[in-house]
């Protein structure tokens, strides 16, 4: 068994939680001032980061806000529309890359020497790391698709995928 969470997907190009966390923050701070973002681009810089941050926890809807729900509020907060949301992260699905890890994950679920994985992302990746001229198939249980629960196997003979993310 294998649990993989967001550092398998950061190395393949999308952003962490934490990164989505600012670029959420800039997006807010930078629409709601009316200022440029490429001004405020790179948020892993204090000097860039600082201002964002004092801007944010002046807000009143931040004041009160509690930590485990920072993400959620943050992203709700910057696309009000679920269908806006579901954009912004298909745009970083779309352009990430298998990382080295991922194939090599692809190479032992396609050979069976992994047959579950339990991962917290939601990005495909693990569904796609199976080598282009497998005859593998990846059996996946997520929020979306719990009926198929009752289907699911102790030994498997093909890999399953068990998506934790609500």
């Amino acid at each position: 068994m294998l649990f993989l969470g967001a550092g398998a997907s950061a190395t393949s190009g999308i952003p962490t939680a934490s990164q989505m966390i600012w670029l959420f923050k800039r997006e807010i701070f930078c629409s709601e001032k009316n200022i440029s973002k490429d001004s405020f681009k790179d948020s892993s810089v204090d000097s860039v980061r600082k201002p964002i941050q004092e801007y944010i926890e002046q807000q009143p809807w931040y004041k009160n806000m509690n930590v485990e729900d920072e993400y959620s509020l943050l992203f709700e907060k910057t696309w009000r529309q679920e269908r806006d949301r579901r954009q912004f992260i298909q745009r970083y699905v779309r352009g990430a890359s298998l990382s080295i890890g991922y194939k090599c994950l692809g190479k032992l679920l396609d050979a069976r020497k992994i047959v579950n994985v339990l991962t917290t992302n939601f990005d495909g990746l693990v569904e796609r790391s199976l080598p282009s001229d497998s005859t593998t198939s990846i059996f996946v249980i997520s929020p979306e698709s719990e009926n198929r629960l009752d289907d699911c196997q102790i030994a498997p003979t093909s890999p399953q995928l068990f998506k934790l993310h609500g």
